[in-house]
């Protein structure tokens, strides 16, 4: 991929391979928190690996949004995000004396709901931010 990604910018493992006007597109994302915020990169490359979109999406306040797999239609990328949140206390006794991995320190919210996000294809158009039902 050359210098597409830089330092420690994740790539998902759960790329998604489309017909696009007859040729086949592959699409992927990573994820990852700049402090509290979400920030989300979204890659097409064609068939020989060479990017021809990105788009990247910050959200506040959902940096705990464990993003693990998406969908891909003619329009739209779609995400789910839980509603997690960081237990401070396992981090503290648990992850920082290496107990225990990152991830298992989120914690689910059963009190908020899910948020489905809806980014278009077409990068002039606004993200959609749809709540789940509990």
């Amino acid at each position: 991929l050359g210098c597409l990604l830089s330092g420690e910018q994740p790539f998902a493992a759960h790329y998604r391979i489309l017909e696009d006007n007859g040729e086949k597109v592959l699409v992927n994302f990573g994820s990852g928190q700049k402090g509290l915020d979400l920030e989300l990169r979204i890659w097409e490359f064609d068939e020989n690996m060479q990017p021809t979109r990105e788009r990247v999406i910050e959200r506040e306040n959902k940096a705990f949004a464990f993003l693990h797999d998406f969908v891909v239609t003619e329009n739209f990328y779609i995400f789910h995000m839980n509603p997690l949140y960081l237990d401070l206390k396992k981090v503290a006794t648990e992850f920082l004396l290496g107990k225990c991995p990152i991830a298992q320190c989120l914690k689910f919210n059963p009190l908020e709901k899910g948020t489905w996000l809806v980014v278009p294809r077409d990068s002039s158009k606004e993200v959609m931010e749809i709540e789940a039902p509990k």
